[in-house]
């Protein structure tokens, strides 16, 4: 959504971890600027397994996307199980940098 800058991740059915991140960023790669779009990832219709492996390349593959750019955009996942344990402490120290470097994430 170009309008309100907004990315929808809406993967359907059973795929692979590996598959989703590789779609993931494919999907990223036919926008220009994704970092400066928040994204939504709905993963209610998910049949898929993400493993710690997955959100680790994620973590390591968004900044290399942004290319050293702040991205002040959020992130919400819909999901109907609750993850087994509390994911954002994994990601929050890239999350924490880039939210110093732009001031519009302090509002």
């Amino acid at each position: 959504d170009d309008e309100h800058r907004v990315i929808i991740i809406r993967p359907i059915g059973e795929m692979s971890g590996d598959v989703f991140v590789e779609k993931l960023f494919e999907g990223y790669g036919r926008v220009t600027a994704p970092w400066l779009y928040s994204r939504l990832n709905d993963l209610r219709r998910f049949e898929g397994h993400l493993h710690q492996e997955h959100l680790d390349e994620i973590a390591l593959r968004w900044p290399q996307l942004a290319d050293g750019r702040p991205y002040p955009a959020n992130v919400a996942v819909l999901n109907f199980d609750a993850f087994p344990q509390v994911r954002l402490p994994l990601l929050s120290a890239q999350a924490r940098r880039s939210a110093a470097a732009c001031p519009r994430a302090h509002r």
